[in-house]
């Protein structure tokens, strides 16, 4: 079992360690980032973070991802456990989108970001994304199988 408990980042910490590990559960503190930037788009504000790879879903709100890379034997079928604390509400402008990116043949051909809002998911009261924490995948390297989460 694969335990996640997910807090505010507190400066000079790692932003994952594992704090438990033995033969049934592997437990995980993820620590999230806090930072952001006020981006400023045809009149529109929004803010995004800046020091952690994000999630990417066009015109839905670029999100920090943490991802773990997690050692489980062959024969194991792994079940994922999380919770969360000191859950705080911060009114600041919206989360930006994640831009589209596509080709622009206007002079060079090039890959330019397209701004593109989804209003559905700007408008909801509901947490997004619904999954908070997931197993992503799983790959062999050298014979180990590994778990991304």
């Amino acid at each position: 079992m694969l335990s996640f408990l997910i807090f505010a980042l507190i400066s000079d910490t790692a932003a994952i360690h594992t704090t438990v590990a033995d033969s049934s559960r592997v437990a995980f503190i993820a620590q999230t980032p806090v930072t952001w930037e006020t981006v400023e788009h045809h009149n529109l504000h929004y803010i995004k973070f800046t020091d952690s790879p994000l999630m990417d879903s066009i015109g839905y709100p670029e999100l920090p991802m943490i991802t773990c890379l997690v050692a489980f034997p062959d024969n194991v079928t792994p079940e994922l456990e999380y919770s969360f604390s000191d859950v705080r509400e911060v009114t600041v402008d919206p989360v930006y989108p994640a831009p589209e990116m596509i080709i622009s043949t206007e002079f060079t051909p090039s890959v330019v970001d397209s701004f593109v809002q989804d209003s559905t998911a700007y408008s909801s009261e509901d947490f997004w994304p619904a999954e908070r924490v997931r197993i992503i995948g799983e790959t062999t390297i050298c014979r180990q199988r590994l778990l991304k989460v």
